[in-house]
């Protein structure tokens, strides 16, 4: 306000909003008659106050959901203050026990207690029929369930054994901890279904490609990279339709004729259908999008291990934005996480799951850390799909405490888990990969982009990964399909890798 207002000590909103005694309130009133500059003053404030009466703000895309959580919250820990008792109610229970002890001695003046009781056949017939029973369906469920449970404890047991005789103490570790650790179901299920939606809403904003020029301006890349995805893009939707990935992608004869291996096929795919979600929906490459989705849900059922969490990885992609396939996702999801978590005479009696093998690539290890945080949102158990995540967090970190401080070992650790890291764990990892540049990096794409990809907007570092993306936009396309797939989401992480980004939603770092 004016200086007049420090003077008298007082301020327009006072009066306004009756601060203040009757006198006080007359003493404003004079003031403001007697004032020019005072009247001014409160005029301006009612200006501001109607003004500001029209304001809204419009809620976000995830504001119900929150608000539903909260609800819940509240529903859960809400619990009423007790009020003083009076002396009466703090009386009446001695008095009730007074009156009970005094009715007892009556009785046992007048020996009805002491007199011998027969037992007539009537009542020895009544004391022999069976007791209430519970109906055979509560029964059989509650059997299930200490089934269910006796045979989980069982397998904790033998993963504790098992890992016992490992030398891989981070795994251990990661294993304990994940048992132990307590989180909010709701929040479990709410964050992966919010991620679900803001990459499918995403998706459809980089149809256009302002949105997408805009996106790359704004973090420091050049517009011109837009041109070079869509080239991409156009060029991988159409090699979906090609003979290599058209046959069975698992057949003997198909890895003989063409020389390649089962993950490399899977890879190829899986790359290629994230690399047209990537770049933006477009009416040209919708029907080969949806090819390889049907082909990625066509071989998801024959795979396993490192392979089924890369093909998953794609599918779950597909399914969010255009809601194929839901009920595989599922299935096979749930299918990943019992792999690793189910116990027999081989898992984890002779040797590991093959998630957590040494045969598992430290890029694949990546995959399967973010699509884990994704499968909540299918209907996968959120506590067992958490256990896994952790497991495959302490073998990452097994395999950088063994020497293998690689960039792929670092990049997957903060591409698929950077959530789990601990305080300062996530500085540490940036601050060793500061030693590697994305083209140096370069054919190995797919370690380029799960780094490239990891990065937050502001973080440490960002800027100095926008000059490299730079760099990296001028080089030759790849000659390999995959490699090629993955460089297409490298050249495209200003505006798909940052999930929730371009709606203006929360940015989420699980993908």
């Amino acid at each position: 306000m004016s200086e007049l207002s420090g003077r008298t000590g007082w301020q327009a909103i006072d009066l306004l909003l009756e601060q203040g005694t009757g006198e006080e309130l007359d003493g404003m009133r004079r003031d403001v008659d007697a004032d020019p500059l005072r009247a001014l003053e409160v005029a301006d404030t009612v200006e501001f106050l109607d003004r500001m009466r029209g304001l809204e703000v419009e809620a976000s895309r995830e504001f119900p959901f929150r608000m539903r959580e909260v609800v819940a919250r509240a529903t859960r820990r809400a619990w009423s203050r007790p009020r003083p008792r009076t002396l009466t109610e703090r009386l009446t229970p001695l008095v009730a026990v007074l009156s009970a002890a005094a009715t007892v001695a009556v009785m046992w003046l007048v020996e009805p207690l002491r007199r011998e009781h027969r037992v007539t056949p009537s009542e020895r017939a009544c004391a022999e029929l069976p007791g209430p029973a519970s109906s055979p369906a509560t029964q059989q469920r509650g059997d299930v369930l200490d089934a269910e449970q006796a045979a989980w404890q069982s397998a904790v047991e033998q993963m504790r054994h098992r890992l016992g005789q490992e030398v891989a103490p981070r795994l251990r570790e990661a294993f304990e901890r994940g048992l132990q650790e307590a989180q909010d179901p709701l929040a479990q299920w709410l964050e992966p279904r919010n991620a679900m939606m803001l990459l499918r809403i995403d998706h459809e904003l980089r149809a256009s490609s302002a949105v997408r020029e805009q996106a790359l301006l704004r973090h420091g890349n050049l517009a011109a990279v837009d041109e070079r995805v869509q080239l991409l893009a156009d060029e991988l939707a159409a090699a979906l339709f090609d003979e290599p990935l058209g046959g069975d992608i698992v057949d003997g004869a198909h890895a003989t004729r063409f020389g390649t291996t089962v993950m490399e096929r899977v890879q190829t795919l899986a790359y290629s259908v994230r690399a047209l979600v990537g770049a933006g929906s477009s009416r040209e490459r919708a029907a080969a999008l949806r090819h390889g989705g049907d082909r990625l849900a066509a071989v998801t059922p024959q795979l396993h291990g490192e392979a089924l969490a890369i093909a998953l990885s794609a599918l779950t992609e597909v399914t969010a934005v255009t809601g194929d396939h839901f009920a595989l996702v599922q299935q096979a999801g749930a299918r990943l996480v019992d792999e690793v978590l189910r116990a027999d005479g081989e898992n984890w009696g002779r040797h590991r799951p093959d998630l957590l093998s040494m045969r598992v690539s430290a890029g694949g290890l990546g995959e399967a850390g973010r699509l884990l945080a994704w499968l909540p949102a299918f209907g996968v158990d959120a506590p067992r799909c958490a256990l896994v995540r952790n497991l495959v967090l302490g073998q990452l970190r097994d395999l950088r405490d063994q020497g293998q401080e690689r960039p792929e070992v670092l990049a997957a650790m903060l591409y698929g888990l950077g959530d789990l890291l601990q305080e300062g764990e996530r500085e540490r990892v940036l601050h060793s990969l500061r030693r590697w540049k994305l083209t140096r990096l370069a054919p190995d794409f797919v370690t380029v982009q799960q780094l490239a990809w990891a990065r937050r907007p502001g973080e440490l570092g960002f800027t100095r990964l926008q000059g490299e993306l730079r760099q990296l936009g001028v080089l030759a396309a790849p000659t390999s399909l995959l490699e090629r797939a993955a460089f297409c989401l490298c050249l495209s992480t200003n505006f798909a890798g940052y999930v929730g980004d371009l709606s203006g939603g929360p940015t989420q770092r699980r993908s």
